[in-house]
């Protein structure tokens, strides 16, 4: 979906798995759009990098 997911990897490290995203863009109707289609419990779509570090802050892990 994103060119930046091509050259990530998710691995475990020292037993760490991340298991919340926030992804953030400046586009609001992608954005919009992503988070209708693609948002779930542990991850959303923000255009307010702010929103997005206060909605991982408020996430219970």
């Amino acid at each position: 979906m994103f060119e930046e997911a091509e050259r990530m990897s998710i691995s475990i490290t020292r037993g760490i798995t991340c298991v919340t995203a926030a992804h953030v863009d400046h586009d609001k109707s992608k954005i919009e759009k992503h988070d209708t289609m693609f948002g779930k419990i542990n991850e959303r779509f923000f255009t307010d990098s702010k929103q997005a570090e206060i909605w991982l802050e408020q996430k219970e892990v």
